[in-house]
């Protein structure tokens, strides 16, 4: 199976999807609001 076979580029593809399908992490709802409150704060700090 070369780089050539009409098949290749559909299975390249499929591997990718697997894997990013294993990889696809969502960051929790608390380390949004945490990341927020971070800049924020920073942007406040900035300011004054």
């Amino acid at each position: 199976m070369g780089c050539c076979s009409p098949n290749y580029q559909k299975m390249v593809e499929e591997e990718e999807n697997k894997i990013n399908e294993k990889n696809n992490k969502q960051v929790p709802l608390w380390g949004k609001l945490v990341s927020v409150l971070i800049v924020a704060g920073a942007w406040l700090i900035y300011f004054l």
